[in-house]
């Protein structure tokens, strides 16, 4: 089936896993975060924006806390308050880097806001263990 009979979908030969392949290719920079973090995601970057990693981690506790008064405050936006908490959870890149990506992909803050929220609150199977 070639990709225009899949609807324009990235097809690929059985058994090629992109997301193995994609750790594999940063698995030193991977390693050397998980040593540092207590709990990383990883998330590729648009591949307009060249496809490189995105690392969060857990977010420090007054990072997360004032990320909680600001989104109650009715004069603070939500994409403000969800890139103070995007900046506060990437470890890599650089807040440089990251400005650029926000810059081409003003959604992408809310996206990585989102999976810095699921990383504070942890695993809900986690949740009440002993």
């Amino acid at each position: 089936m070639s990709e225009e009979q899949a609807g324009g979908a990235d097809v690929r030969p059985e058994g090629e896993d992109p997301e193995a392949e994609f750790r594999a290719t940063h698995k030193e920079l991977l390693q050397e975060l998980e040593t540092k973090y207590d709990e990383i995601r990883l998330l590729r970057a648009p591949k307009s924006l060249g496809g490189g990693p995105i690392v969060i981690a857990t977010p420090k506790r007054g990072v997360y806390q004032k990320f909680v008064v600001d989104i109650r405050n009715e004069k603070m936006s939500a994409p403000i308050v969800s890139e103070a908490l995007a900046y506060g959870s990437v470890v890599y890149p650089d807040h440089a880097t990251l400005k650029q990506y926000f810059e081409t992909k003003p959604g992408l803050p809310l996206l990585i806001s989102a999976m810095a929220q699921q990383l504070a609150v942890g695993d809900a199977e986690d949740l009440g263990k002993g």
